[in-house]
């Protein structure tokens, strides 16, 4: 004779385990916010040494930076940002997704525990 032991401990291992999947899954998704933002600091880093070098080859060529190569410029430093804020954009997706299989997984489980308590004897 279980009692009621047995279907509350089955339903708390229902719930306990899609806490724990939700719990993964949060890591996860932070995992993946924290690996775009070191993508995006990359680029950024990345995109700071060739506007330097392209700055540095206009003084040495004598054009200055005025007119054409200013524009050049300001188009490839609009571009290393647009690829910082893509690397971002493509983290906060992907962490997005994460989360929601973690708040699945959790509420499968919330499911679980809930059908073993509702149909459990506990006589």
């Amino acid at each position: 004779m279980s009692g009621p032991i047995v279907p509350i401990g089955l339903a708390a291992l229902g719930l306990l385990g899609g806490i724990q999947q939700a719990a993964t899954a949060e890591q996860s998704a932070r995992a993946a916010e924290l690996t775009a933002q070191s993508t995006a600091d990359r680029e950024r880093r990345d995109g700071r040494r060739q506007l330097g070098l392209r700055r540095a080859r206009a003084g040495a060529s004598g054009l200055g930076l005025e007119g054409a190569p200013l524009e050049v410029l300001a188009d490839t430093a609009a571009e290393i940002e647009l690829a910082a804020q893509d690397a971002i954009f493509r983290g906060a997706v992907q962490a997005n997704a994460r989360r929601n299989e973690g708040r699945g997984a959790l509420f499968r489980g919330i499911s679980s525990a809930g059908k073993t308590l509702l149909t459990s004897d506990f006589s």
